[in-house]
């Protein structure tokens, strides 16, 4: 099998290990060099600082690899201008490597950082435990090939990621008005969900929906991974958009049977009531009839536009009341009676189907964008396994793997 000459990382680097400065040398004004305690300002590539130090004890250069060195060990960026670095992060400076090579080789061995502790209460890794990395040393032109490679990958990942968030503020903007002042109105009046549109009308969740718990399984039964037929939903199962359906384990035949009563169907929504508080969803085809967790309730014999509620219950209009409960109780759930009391402000049906319509665009967008991002990270761990390891050689012209 072939193998690459090594060398260790302080071979090929530079490394200063950051310093803290003083608290009262820092400052949020723009005073002085940007200063990076942690990996709290990283960005997907570069860093963007929140703070700021006119008097560093630790610089770190423009150019120069920043890598966590304190929980969570192994987060990567790089430097766009030279900058004051704190005892949680360390600039690593090249010298006679690729700069980008090493950047995503480093990227590679993250998972080794989690198997290096110090410390009794975190995950850290110090200047001997860099220093004495083995790192991969192919021949200049192949680290540029290599780096150029990864480097286009990551510009589809960056570009999908920018999109992915400018999309999801205008969806939020957009929900925020729509919800509150609909479309085209010029009265409104004042409501306990505060201000909206004069012909709306604002009813309690019970009023459109049946709400419903879950059901727990029997004591001393536990779920499977094989397929049984009967598919259970756990709050872990929900997303932010959805239901993964790749998490999702199953009820034992012999206990089916005792729990029909708490199943939930194709087009229903479900609210989650416990531990993770307010996901709200639409259960897909693939778990018709799906038994549902106690933790989560149940929303069907929907009377209004379905994807009109789902959205309100997302919104900023019910979530708010839900965090505040997130907040007052250190293990909180939502009785199912408090459920049925949420005040939905509710207009017209045909004015419901409108601004459901104009906000599922932007989230079928969202879906979309988020699937393309998932394929292009998957692609560049591929690449990554392949070519950072000299699996994959890349002799010739480098192509650029990402074209649109």
């Amino acid at each position: 099998m072939f193998r690459w000459d090594t060398k260790k990382l302080n071979e090929v680097t530079d490394i200063v290990m950051g310093q803290s400065p003083a608290s009262s040398d820092c400052n949020e004004d723009g005073v002085g060099l940007p200063f990076y305690q942690g990996n709290a300002d990283f960005g997907y590539i570069n860093p963007t600082p929140t703070r700021f130090c006119d008097k560093p004890k630790k610089v770190a250069e423009k150019g120069n690899i920043l890598i966590s060195v304190r929980a969570p060990v192994g987060d990567l960026n790089i430097l766009q201008e030279t900058a004051a670095i704190g005892r949680g992060v360390s600039g690593i400076s090249v010298k006679s490597i690729n700069r980008d090579f090493l950047f995503y080789y480093l990227q590679y061995m993250k998972p080794k950082w989690a198997r290096l502790q110090q410390g009794s209460t975190f995950t850290a890794i110090n200047k001997g435990d860099l220093a004495n990395l083995d790192v991969p040393y192919p021949k200049h032109f192949e680290q540029q090939k290599i780096a150029a490679i990864l480097s286009s990958v990551d510009e589809a990942i960056e570009k999908t990621e920018q999109i992915i968030s400018q999309t999801g503020r205008v969806k939020q903007g957009l929900m925020q008005q729509l919800l509150t002042k609909g479309i085209g109105h010029t009265n409104f009046k004042e409501t306990t969900v505060g201000e909206i549109p004069e012909s709306w009308d604002v009813v309690e969740l019970q009023n459109i929906a049946k709400v419903t718990g879950g059901k727990r399984l029997p004591k001393g039964v536990s779920l499977v991974d094989y397929d049984t037929g009967h598919p259970y939903i756990r709050v872990a199962d929900l997303g932010e958009e959805g239901i993964n359906m790749e998490s999702i384990q199953f009820v034992p035949y012999e206990v089916a049977t005792k729990i029909t009563r708490y199943r939930i169907y194709k087009g229903e929504l479900y609210i989650s009531v416990a531990g993770t508080l307010g996901k709200v969803g639409e259960v897909p085809p693939e778990l018709d009839g799906a038994n549902l967790t106690e933790n989560a309730d149940r929303l069907s014999e929907i009377s209004c536009d379905k994807d009109y509620l789902k959205y309100v219950l997302k919104s900023s209009i019910v979530q708010r009341y839900i965090n505040r409960e997130q907040t007052l109780n250190a293990q909180p759930k939502l009785a199912l009676t408090r459920i049925k009391k949420f005040i939905i402000p509710l207009p017209p049906k045909d004015e419901q189907m409108k601004i459901a319509e104009i906000i599922s665009s932007f989230e079928l967008k969202l879906i979309n964008e988020t699937e393309k991002s998932n394929k292009l990270k998957n692609l560049k761990k591929g690449l990554m396994q392949q070519l950072l390891t000299g699996k994959v050689r890349v002799p010739g012209k480098a192509a650029r793997v990402i074209t649109s």
